[in-house]
C-alpha cells in the first residue's frame, strides 16, 4: 500500500522484514531449486520500500544490511555456485540523496541547494531550484544527464566507480533500469568498464519489446550487437505464453511470435535471454491466469524448458499471488 497526496506522490510507505542475511539463509534452498543467479532489485540507500529512488551508490541500504554483509552474501554464493547481479538505477537518483539532497539530509551540498554544488551539472533544471526534469513526472526522482563527464566519471570511468567497486565486491553483473531511456554511448562505456574489470560479466538492460529493432526518442537502438548489452528482460516471452494460455492467440500465432524472436535476435543474445513469466512491475503468473494451477504449471513447463535463462520472480515457486504494482512486491 502506497500512501499518497492529492498530487499522486507518495508521502509514505509500508515497509516489511527481508535483508541480506535472509537470504543468506536461504542460499541452500535456492540451490536446491537449481538457482545460478540471483538478481537484486535496487539494495542502495534509498527512503522508500522499491529503492528506486537512489540516496547513495556507495552504500547497502541499511533495512537491508552492510557493504561487509553483501560481501559476505557474494562470498557464500560463489561457493554454491551462484552470481549475484545488482540493479543499476543510472537514469534518476532520488530527490532525498546525497547528491540532490532536496531535505538537507546529508551533509554534502547537493544539486538542489546550491549552484556551487559538485553535483548541481549531473541535473536539469528549468526553473532552479524547484523546476527539474525527473522521470516520468515522479519529483522524487529527478533525471540525470548521463553523459555529464563528472556523472561518467562516478558511475562508469573513474578509478573507484560504482560500477567497478560492486564488481569488486563481489557482484558479477548488473542490470540496467530503463534501458531505453540511457544514451546509448552510456551503455557502451559502461560494458567496456564492465568487461575490461571481469570479462564473464554480465549486462542485462530492461528493455519491454523486442530488443532488435527498438526505437526510442527517435532513435533505433541496436542493443544486442557485441558492444551494449549481453541480454535483455524477456517480457515478449511472457507475453506470449500469456497471450496463448489466455486463449487470445492460436498455438500457430505463438510458434510465429517465438520465432519472430528468435529469428531477430543473435544466437548469443536469445540462448541468453531472461525468460519471465512474473516480475515486479507485472502480475504474478498464478493471478494473470486466474489461479488456474493447470495453466501455471504449463506456463512454468513452457518457461524451464525454453532457450534462454528461466527467471523465477521470488514466492513463484510456492504460488504466490499477485496482482501489479503494489500487490505483486508485497511480502514473502
Amino acid at each position: 500500500m502506497y500512501i499518497r497526496n492529492r498530487d499522486g506522490g507518495v508521502i509514505r510507505w509500508d515497509f516489511y522484514g527481508g535483508n541480506l542475511l535472509g537470504v543468506r539463509k536461504k542460499l541452500k534452498y535456492l540451490k536446491s531449486l537449481g538457482v545460478s543467479i540471483i538478481y537484486f532489485n535496487p539494495i542502495f540507500e534509498s527512503p522508500s520500500c522499491h529503492k528506486y529512488d537512489t540516496s547513495d551508490y556507495e552504500k547497502i541500504d541499511p533495512m537491508f544490511g552492510t557493504n561487509e554483509e553483501f560481501e559476505e552474501l557474494c562470498s557464500e554464493a560463489e561457493a554454491l555456485g551462484i552470481k549475484i547481479i545488482l540493479d543499476g538505477v543510472f537514469s534518476h537518483t532520488g530527490s532525498d540523496s546525497r547528491y540532490f539532497n532536496m531535505y538537507n539530509n546529508y551533509k554534502e551540498i547537493g544539486a538542489y541547494q546550491s549552484l556551487q554544488s559538485p553535483y548541481y551539472r549531473w541535473y536539469r533544471f528549468s526553473d532552479y531550484p524547484n523546476l527539474y526534469d525527473c522521470w516520468w513526472g515522479f519529483g522524487n526522482m529527478p533525471n540525470v544527464d548521463e553523459l555529464n563527464p563528472s556523472y561518467l566519471e562516478y558511475i562508469i570511468s573513474g578509478k573507484n566507480s560504482i560500477v567497478k567497486r560492486w564488481i569488486r565486491a563481489g557482484a558479477s553483473g548488473w542490470r540496467l533500469d530503463v534501458a531505453d531511456e540511457l544514451p546509448t554511448e552510456f551503455i557502451k562505456e559502461i560494458r567496456k568498464e564492465l568487461k575490461k574489470n571481469d570479462a564473464e560479466s554480465v549486462l542485462v538492460g530492461e528493455v519491454w519489446e523486442d530488443a532488435s529493432n527498438k526505437i526510442t526518442y527517435n532513435e533505433r537502438r541496436n542493443y544486442l550487437v557485441g558492444n551494449q548489452l549481453d541480454s535483455v528482460m524477456g517480457y515478449p516471452f511472457r507475453d506470449n505464453i500469456v497471450s496463448f494460455l489466455k486463449g487470445n492467440i492460436t498455438s500457430k500465432e505463438l510458434n510465429n511470435k517465438f520465432m519472430t524472436i528468435k529469428e531477430n535476435y543473435p544466437k548469443e543474445s536469445f540462448k541468453a535471454n531472461l525468460n519471465l513469466i512474473s516480475s515486479h512491475d507485472v502480475a504474478r503468473i498464478k493471478t494473470e491466469l486466474n489461479y488456474d494451477e493447470a495453466m501455471v504449471k504449463l506456463s512454468v513447463a513452457t518457461q524451464m524448458t525454453f532457450e534462454g535463462v528461466p527467471y523465477i520472480y521470488y514466492g513463484d515457486e510456492a504460488g504466490l499471488c499477485g496482482g501489479t504494482d503494489p500487490d505483486n512486491r508485497k511480502t514473502y
